[in-house]
């Protein structure tokens, strides 16, 4: 499953860095790409964790402002 966190409160390289290693040590997520404002992330069918991620991200001092689910085949 593909999901799209839109975040706010990301500034610099710094901001970008500390939410890669979070994504890295998240069990269930197999790759992710974090940009300023957005991490983009593949997640195993019977990942459920989305709330304490949601909740980590907020401890850091991110916003999850919009939440996508792409769907398979869905560019």
């Amino acid at each position: 499953m593909k999901k799209i966190f839109t975040l706010t409160g990301m500034h610099c390289a710094h901001c970008v860095r500390a939410v890669e290693d979070m994504f890295d040590t998240t069990a269930g997520i197999s790759e992710s790409r974090v940009r300023l404002g957005s991490v983009e992330f593949v997640a195993s069918e019977c990942w459920n964790d989305e709330n304490k991620l949601i909740e980590a991200l907020e401890i850091e001092g991110f916003r999850v402002s919009n939440i996508t689910t792409v769907k398979e085949g869905s560019t």
